[in-house]
């Protein structure tokens, strides 16, 4: 007679499954927990699920859960007294440490679209969601207010982000709605199936589309790390209502109210493009001079300068009342990051805002980086680390194949460091593309 069971998820420092022997169907069976060859525990198989009832395993009553100790290693979950290892039972646990950042960073949940179709008719996306703190709450994705079909597709990648066995809770998932009318501008947001209040409301994304041309592929693929034209204008257009929400929220202030805009590193436009035609004066800046070229032609109205990699740039000092930056400081080294703080420093009006984004606790998280080197980070580096080479502007050829790197930078780094300069007003985790921190910071006047 077989013994069948299956590990379903690690997570929160609980393991959960189920486990059934149908050579002895009135009795619950047993599983030994192991970690690193140890058994740690003998669990008993008796709590009821309506999943294995609907299934006819047995009764219904053959799940288990156990909270695991704060240990790392290889776990094993296997029927006591030798018998076979549960379907999907072996894996690394994931470091408590680690679980713990995992908490943090999901305190509001986190999702993302990878895939977005628009057509005349129809609206329809697909991506993963997490509810905070991987809860098992009933979840919603809602398109311009209205709730869109939603199905809910298993995501074994995102476990593993999460640190988990498998996707065992479908974090994964489809949705598609009709499109009543034509629209330029589409809001997704993630939200409590049951209120239907978003998680987070500075987690939504959004697609507005643009009288403004695209630019060519390689451009899009230098700025964005993908040639694809959907997730260029996504990304671009949700930065930007992130940006305009932080100003009406934290200074009271549309884009109208400033004067002189600049956008350091503004590639190719993606953010850019939907601050031209503004009443703002609008500068980008960057050292990728076929992106300067291209923007010149696209968007007339704005004013481009192709600058060096080191400071200063030929700007005049206290031109600029609003300045934004999207994924600059997280390439970074610490000296170079420092001198370009102090020039902006320099090129603000005094009361100036200032809004940055920077690798933070969500970054590594979903970059999944050792958690041994987050301690030295936070440690040993002081809350700034550098974590190697990237390579996507090398074929610019502006810049030493070193420059360019992939920063992180503690929060705890930014208020000793970044106030020298600033006041510091807020730090938004995982504000812009649910991955990098945006930091809200004002010049003294």
């Amino acid at each position: 007679m077989a013994k069948l069971g299956f590990l379903d998820s690690v997570e929160t420092g609980r393991v959960r499954g189920w486990a059934f022997d149908d050579g002895n169907p009135q009795a619950s069976a047993k599983v030994d927990i192991c970690i690193n060859g140890a058994v740690v525990a003998t669990v008993k198989c008796a709590e009821f699920r309506q999943d294995l009832a609907d299934a006819r395993i047995g009764d219904g009553r053959h799940g288990f859960s156990y909270r695991l100790p704060q240990l790392d290693g290889d776990l094993k979950v296997r029927f006591t007294g030798g018998g076979p290892v549960l379907n999907n039972g072996e894996c690394a646990l994931p470091g408590i440490g680690y679980r713990l950042l995992a908490s943090s960073v999901l305190a509001r949940g986190l999702w993302s679209i990878d895939n977005l179709n628009l057509s005349d008719t129809e609206v329809a996306i697909e991506g993963w969601c997490v509810p905070p703190r991987a809860l098992p709450v009933p979840v919603a994705i809602t398109h311009n207010g209205k709730p869109l079909h939603f199905t809910r597709t298993r995501r074994d990648d995102i476990a593993r982000m999460l640190g988990l066995v498998g996707d065992e809770t479908r974090f994964g998932f489809q949705a598609r709605s009709p499109l009543p009318k034509a629209s330029a501008a589409h809001e997704f947001s993630f939200q409590h199936a049951g209120t239907l209040r978003p998680f987070d409301p500075h987690q939504t994304i959004h697609y507005i589309d643009s009288a403004t041309p695209l630019p060519p592929a390689a451009l899009r693929k230098r700025v964005h790390g993908s040639e694809d034209a959907s997730s260029f204008v996504r990304e671009g257009s949700t930065a930007f209502v992130r940006l305009q929400r932080v100003l009406e929220e934290y200074f009271s202030r549309s884009i109208a109210d400033f004067s002189h805009v600049l956008d350091w590193g503004c590639g190719s436009g993606r953010v850019l493009r939907y601050f031209a035609g503004g009443a703002a004066k609008v500068t980008g800046i960057d050292i990728d001079p076929q992106a300067i070229d291209w923007c010149r032609q696209a968007l007339p109205l704005c004013e481009f300068v192709a600058v060096n990699p080191d400071p200063p740039v030929p700007l005049p000092a206290g031109t600029f009342d609003l300045i934004y930056a999207i994924s600059v400081l997280t390439h970074l080294r610490e000296a170079d990051h420092i001198r370009w703080l102090e020039e902006l420093h320099r090129i603000s009006q005094p009361n100036a805002v200032i809004l940055l984004t920077t690798f933070g606790d969500t970054g590594w998280w979903r970059g999944r980086l050792p958690w041994n080197l987050y301690a030295a980070w936070r440690v040993d580096h002081e809350g700034f680390y550098n974590a190697g080479p990237n390579k996507d502007i090398d074929e610019t050829g502006v810049a030493d194949h070193d420059y360019y790197r992939n920063v992180f930078v503690s929060h705890d780094y930014i208020s000793r460091n970044w106030s020298r300069h600033f006041d510091i007003v807020d730090i938004l985790p995982g504000a812009i593309g649910n991955l990098q921190d945006l930091v809200i910071l004002r010049r003294p006047g």
